[in-house]
């Protein structure tokens, strides 16, 4: 995989699969993401140096700002609007996965065993 150069850094891709992806993101002093969200993928970013400003958009007046350093994660939810900010040089890992809903069968009829009389 090759690396992806933005306008505020770059984003190297270390596993791509159908349910996780992670990137190894480097992100220059002062460089920012779109205003963004991601209708089904859930994002972290975990710092291994510097410093990175996430907003996070809850609802059209409150903005939850998060200032993470290195070991420090911080989880988007999926649907979500957020961007981040480098506040300093930041070398991070950007995470995407999904979650199943376990509930999201919809049962047409019940299961069971056929019983002796049923199988002649």
């Amino acid at each position: 995989m090759e690396i992806e150069g933005k306008i505020w850094g770059t984003t190297f891709p270390l596993i791509k699969t159908s349910s996780i992806e992670v990137h190894r993101i480097h992100v220059n002093e002062g460089g920012y993401c779109s205003k963004h969200l991601h209708q089904s993928k859930i994002n972290a970013f975990y710092i291994l140096k510097g410093i990175l400003e996430i907003k996070r958009w809850k609802d059209y007046d409150l903005v939850d700002i998060t200032k993470l350093g290195p070991n420090q994660l911080s989880v988007v939810p999926a649907g979500e609007y957020h961007m981040f900010k480098a506040l300093t040089f930041v070398d991070a890992l950007e995470i995407y996965w999904t979650e199943l809903n376990h509930n999201d069968i919809v049962r047409k009829i019940v299961g069971g065993i056929i019983s002796n009389e049923e199988k002649t």
